[in-house]
């Protein structure tokens, strides 16, 4: 199964908040915030690396359904999106969509098997081998 990376979105209009319940639970795991949206690590909550960040994940996960924050979902990226970042937010007055860059990613891919499959070639071409071996090997490459 691929591997994907939890993501925050907030799914109304208005400010990116959440509820007091939420607050106590980040701040029973050390991750306190005030009613000013203000923690130390990070500016506010509309940060971008707040997206990201594992209490309040858990918190969504943990809740999820009873009383949790409903305006705050969970969205899940393909790692390899995430960590090429092949995905864009977009805001509305508030509502986030997240999308997902799929045609960035496929030229990705595809510039990297070349690259891959060019390297490959290299490296055969320097094998102390015959060169009727080496073409051999660079056909099954390409």
């Amino acid at each position: 199964m691929e591997d994907k990376v939890p993501i925050i979105i907030y799914n109304n209009y208005g400010l990116f908040e959440i509820s007091d319940k939420a607050r106590e639970y980040l701040k029973m795991k050390g991750e306190y915030i005030n009613r000013n949206n203000r923690k130390p690590k990070f500016e506010n909550l509309n940060d971008y690396e707040y997206r990201w960040n594992k209490v309040l994940i858990e918190y969504l996960q943990t809740f999820k359904g009873r009383e949790s924050d409903p305006d705050l979902k969970i969205k899940y990226i393909p790692k390899e999106y995430y960590d090429n970042h092949f995905y864009e937010i977009d805001e509305y007055d508030g509502l986030e969509t997240l999308y997902l860059n799929e045609t960035e990613y496929e030229l990705f891919i595809s510039k990297n098997k070349k690259e891959n499959i060019i390297n490959n070639i290299k490296e055969t071409l320097y094998l102390d081998i015959n060169d009727s071996e080496k073409i051999s090997i660079i056909k099954k490459l390409i």
